[in-house]
C-alpha cells in the first residue's frame, strides 16, 4: 500500500484509495473508513486531493442522547500551513485550540 509512496501527494492520493474503500485500513486507521464519514466522504477526498493529508474527523450531532462537536484532524506542507493559520487564528475558539497543541507540542518535545 505504502510501497509506491514517494512523495507528499503519493501519500494523499493513497488515503484517497482508502476513503473510497479500495484500502481496508491504514496504518493510521486499523480498519475501514467509519460509517459516520459517509455523509461527508466526498469533501474529505476533495481535501486530500488537494494536499490535507486527513486522519480523523467526527460530525457535529446535537441530539438529546448524543452530543459531540464535529472536529477534522489533518497534516500538510508547511506552504499551505502558512497560508491556513491565519484563516484560523481569526476564529477564537479555533485559537485556543491551536494554542492548546502548541503547549502540548512543545512540552512532549522536551521528552524526546
Amino acid at each position: 500500500m505504502y510501497s509506491n509512496v514517494k512523495n507528499w501527494q503519493d501519500l494523499c492520493d493513497t488515503n484517497v484509495k482508502f476513503l473510497q474503500g479500495l484500502f481496508g485500513e491504514t496504518f493510521y486507521h486499523l480498519g475501514p473508513v467509519n460509517s459516520e464519514s459517509g455523509e461527508f466522504i466526498d469533501e474529505l477526498i476533495e481535501l486530500n486531493k488537494k494536499g490535507f493529508y486527513t486522519t480523523n474527523s467526527q460530525p457535529y450531532i446535537n441530539e438529546p442522547d448524543n452530543k459531540q462537536i464535529s472536529y477534522l484532524e489533518f497534516y500538510c506542507q508547511i506552504n499551505f500551513a502558512y497560508k491556513l493559520l491565519p484563516l484560523l487564528l481569526t476564529d477564537n475558539e479555533i485559537f485556543h485550540f491551536i494554542l492548546h497543541q502548541i503547549k502540548n507540542l512543545s512540552i512532549l518535545t522536551h521528552f524526546h
